[in-house]
């Protein structure tokens, strides 16, 4: 089998079509043929860039592209290891994978629900507007990836990237994943994915569901269920707590763990109509049946700060994802098949630790909560503004052809009042300049929701190169360690850990 690379395949194509492209290129009979890779170009025409693995009949002529498939993952078997794991997103999942792989029987406490409990407690918040501080958007099975889009896009070139993929496939992801250029799961089918994947866990170890973790004595830690508290004893401690939980970290530096200040980002959600983008990106080829839905990733470097387009939502909506009352956190979601009326996706500022109040490690997460606070109105309606309004230093007064998908209402807001002002300033700097990189990006109707300020965590857990913390049983992972972000690099995190943790 032989891999084939760059080929340039028309939008309306068939095996066929693609048979005589590959055979042009090689010079070969092709015999059969899958696809390894595939992208769109839009760049001047609209064509998909495609590779493939192939057989051909005369495979000694090709020597040069003679596919050597890498070693899958191999993990060593161990013995004699109690391991608890904190959390039960990406980082917490793999890192139990792993260690189930070793022979091992993790236990993973999670201070959130399982995704039927999580979703009961979502439809609660969204119906009544009543939020579980530890079931919502944002804890319970899966992490706060579970409700966003499920990219798995990443910019590592990790040696675990094909086996998180084909991982993800066999507990229920479409296969397209493994090829497709930009893959992502879906909120749908992801609930599914890790559903399936605590049951596997489950058989081989445990999940403690609604055990948020309050305390750690020597080689204990002491959990919260309901109203009792229980305790679990372990050789080492896996934490892969997420960007989000204050408390546990600040529980954690009073026991001693090292940590220290890091930079995050801050800023809102702009929403366009999903049409308007599609034309932008694809031009005349817009709504071809074949195309997905058309996405971005902008950056622009001002003299004061970097200013960047994160997590962009193709076909979703706003989501809120605060965990705490009084305040309002913002993000986006996307089903699979990426089919609602709007995109969306963050527009952040970087946020210096010059700019935290003081030193103490913990202060990125004052600065937070200060505009998380800000922007809470009541019954978590979320602060909006037309794009026009927004670069003229006003509130808006009526919504465009752009309606807010944001579920739990709005209220019209001049943003200035609850985003930093170097925030907000950076922002009206940088749009006009996002809009020469994609024409029409600058909607007068676009809108703009605050805050987005969970992409990142504003603490660092400060680990060696054997990935362990200062205390030398405990290991930090994920996006709560301060090292990761999003779903792959979390994920390739965790392996990492439970490969340290089981060589030991």
């Amino acid at each position: 089998m032989i891999k084939v690379d760059n080929i340039k395949v028309p939008l309306d194509y068939n095996d066929e079509i693609i048979k005589n492209l590959i055979e042009k290129k090689i010079k070969d009979k092709v015999i059969d043929f899958k696809i390894f890779k595939k992208s769109v170009d839009a760049r001047f025409d609209v064509v998909f860039n495609m590779s493939f693995l192939v057989n051909v009949k005369n495979e000694l002529r090709h020597k040069d592209l003679i596919y050597a498939p890498k070693n899958p993952l191999t993990v060593p078997k161990s013995t004699n290891k109690e391991v608890i794991i904190v959390g039960s997103g990406p980082a917490g999942l793999f890192s139990a994978l792993i260690l189930i792989e070793a022979g091992l029987k993790p236990i993973i406490v999670e201070r959130g629900k399982d995704i039927k409990g999580r979703e009961e407690d979502v439809a609660n918040l969204l119906e009544n507007k009543v939020l579980n501080p530890n079931s919502n958007f944002v804890y319970g099975l899966g992490g706060a990836g579970t409700y966003s889009d499920g990219k798995l896009t990443t910019n590592i070139n990790s040696e675990y990237n094909s086996y998180i993929l084909e991982t993800f496939v066999k507990f229920g992801a479409d296969p397209d994943i493994l090829y497709e250029g930009l893959p992502h799961i879906g909120t749908d089918v992801l609930k599914k994915v890790v559903t399936n994947m605590a049951n596997y866990i489950n058989e081989h170890g445990h999940i403690y569901f609604e055990h948020e973790l309050v305390d750690i004595i020597d080689k204990k830690i002491v959990c919260k269920n309901n109203d009792k508290l229980i305790d679990f004893n372990f050789d080492y401690l896996i934490l892969a707590i997420g960007h989000s939980p204050k408390d546990t970290f600040k529980m954690l530096y009073e026991k001693g763990l090292f940590m220290e200040q890091k930079p995050f980002s801050m800023g809102v959600r702009i929403e366009h109509k999903q049409e308007l983008i599609d034309k932008i990106q694809y031009k005349k080829y817009a709504g071809h049946p074949n195309l997905p839905k058309a996405t971005y990733k902008m950056a622009v470097h001002l003299d004061s700060r970097d200013v960047y387009t994160f997590c962009m939502c193709p076909g979703g909506i706003v989501v809120p994802s605060m965990d705490s009352n009084n305040t309002i956190v913002t993000n986006g979601m996307s089903y699979k098949n990426r089919g609602l009326e709007n995109s969306n996706a963050a527009l952040l500022v970087n946020v210096n630790t010059t700019d935290y109040e003081s030193n103490n490690p913990l202060a990125g997460f004052d600065f937070r909560d200060k505009y998380e606070s800000l922007a809470y109105n009541d019954m978590y309606k979320a602060n909006i503004a037309r794009l026009e309004d927004f670069l003229n230093n006003r509130a808006s007064s009526k919504i465009g052809h752009v309606k807010p998908s944001y579920p739990l209402g709005y209220t019209f807001k001049n943003l200035d009042s609850c985003l930093p002002t170097f925030v907000s300033s950076a922002l009206k700097e940088a749009i006009p300049l996002f809009d020469k990189k994609m024409l029409g990006f600058n909607d007068p109707d676009a809108i703009l929701t605050a805050i987005e300020s969970r992409s990142s965590c504003p603490v660092r857990i400060t680990r060696n190169e054997e990935l362990v913390t200062n205390i030398d049983y405990i290991y930090a992972a994920g996006e709560g360690s301060g090292y990761a972000g999003g779903i792959t690099t979390s994920a390739i995190d965790g392996i990492k850990i439970a490969l340290k943790v089981i060589n030991r």
